[in-house]
């Protein structure tokens, strides 16, 4: 059994695949799940200076408030499933902040969603976050795919 599982999910069908898998896995009273989703400062800088936003209105673009309710969503279905789900909504480089999380919950497993139509974990801007993230890590990596 898993004592503390990070899921990383950005409110894409893509990395959703991570909150499925997570929803199969067994778990006890005591497991802890915690999803982390990560807005990259880049796309909060550009809303912010689109929008005319100040460092305070974060949460105020309807694209972010749209994707703190899929957060919600997600983490509502993972309760079905689970008793301590917990959200994170970070801001900032999503690799940077996954490994901050992980220094800070230490979780026994991590669950990144992956698309077979592009070689990079889907959703996380890009970059080959799946490949650094599996160097970096200590504990488990499941990279889950539809």
């Amino acid at each position: 059994m898993f004592r503390s599982i990070l899921v990383a999910y950005d409110g894409t069908r893509d990395t959703y695949c991570a909150v499925r898998r997570c929803m199969q896995l067994p778990g006890s009273s005591d497991t802890r799940i915690h999803v982390l989703c990560v807005v990259e400062q880049s796309l909060f800088g550009f809303l912010a200076e689109y929008f005319h936003l100040g460092a305070g209105s974060k949460d105020a673009h309807p694209e972010l408030k749209r994707l703190n309710q899929k957060l919600d969503a997600a983490v509502e279905d993972l309760k079905s499933f689970h008793d301590h789900v917990s959200k994170h909504l970070k801001y900032g480089d999503p690799l940077e902040a996954i490994e901050k999380m992980i220094r800070e919950l230490h979780p026994d497993l991590i669950i990144v969603g992956h698309s077979k139509k592009v070689p990079r974990v889907a959703g996380l801007g890009g970059k080959m976050i799946d490949i650094q993230l599996a160097e970096r890590v200590h504990c488990n990596l499941l990279i889950a795919s539809d």
